[in-house]
Parts: structure tokens; C-alpha cells; sequence
């Protein structure tokens, strides 16, 4: 069942934020469990891993970049 909730980003000098995302929990394809994935993969993986909401308002995008660094790209 899907949820409406609310992403909020900040770093120095920047901030974003979307309210009323609709989060599917279906089939594994919750946001948590995205990013349960990718620390579970810790040691790396090849290519671009996504998640996106149901709406589409929503992406991020994470790659693996050695060493145990993963670069988020969050597309709004």
C-alpha cells in the first residue's frame, strides 16, 4: 500500500525538500529497504542502482565508487 510522506536534503548552503511523495512498500521497492541494499553491498557494485517513487517526483540514483563510497544522486 502506498504512503504519502516527505523528503528533506540540506548540506552547507543548500536545501530541498517535497512533500505528499507517494512510497510504494510493495515488492521490496520501499525506500528503506533501497538503502538497506546498498549498505548490505558495502564492498560494491557495478553499474547505477535506482529508486523512484510512484509518481515519478522522486529518483535517486547511487554508484558505487570503490573504497566503500557511494555517490547519491537525488533528482526531484
Amino acid at each position: 500500500m502506498p504512503l504519502i510522506g516527505s523528503v528533506e536534503l540540506s548540506a552547507d548552503g543548500m536545501s530541498a525538500s517535497i512533500r505528499g511523495l507517494v512510497v510504494d512498500y510493495v515488492a521490496g521497492r520501499s525506500l528503506p529497504r533501497f538503502f538497506d541494499t546498498l549498505e548490505q553491498d558495502f564492498t560494491g557494485w557495478n553499474g547505477v542502482r535506482t529508486w523512484e517513487s510512484v509518481e515519478h517526483a522522486l529518483r535517486i540514483d547511487a554508484q558505487h565508487l570503490g573504497l566503500g563510497h557511494v555517490r547519491l544522486t537525488w533528482t526531484f
